[in-house]
């Protein structure tokens, strides 16, 4: 198998890998697209094979661009413009897509502290229901002559 198939598979291992919780790592929200870097390094594929358009895997390259296009079939990218550029859009769909990453992350963390508080809250009825039973021991022993000390 010559080195542009290994790289093109290991692309696809990568993406077979890729969960909607991952893929927060490796997306660019300023532009909306994956980061190459990222995917690059995690693929264990060359950064340039990736990006160089003159000595770059271009199988590698095409076969990266139906993937991105399947992640936005997917929602799990924000969809391109219709024109190259957001001229005249009011809101980039990049940073759209980026406030509902961050949405998802603050109800799991509300979650992750509403658990944490019913937690606490039932240690705390535990600690106080010990506090009035070793409170009535105390008034028993001091009603018997024993000291508490």
């Amino acid at each position: 198998m010559t080195r542009r198939a290994l790289n093109v598979n290991r692309l696809l291992l990568w993406y077979e890998r890729l969960t909607r919780q991952t893929i927060t790592d490796y997306v660019d929200f300023s532009k909306g697209n994956l980061n190459k870097a990222r995917v690059a390094r995690d693929a264990n594929i060359g950064y340039k094979a990736l990006t160089d358009k003159f000595n770059g895997n271009p199988e590698l390259q095409e076969k990266f661009v139906e993937l991105q296009s399947e992640l936005r079939n997917r929602g799990w990218l924000s969809q391109l413009p219709e024109s190259d550029k957001l001229e005249g859009s009011k809101e980039n769909p990049a940073t759209v897509d980026r406030a509902s990453l961050e949405l998802g992350k603050a109800k799991a963390r509300i979650a992750t502290l509403e658990k944490q508080l019913a937690e606490c809250n039932a240690r705390l009825l535990k600690t106080e229901s010990e506090m009035s039973s070793l409170s009535e021991f105390r008034e028993v022993m001091l009603e018997l002559g024993l000291s508490s000390k």
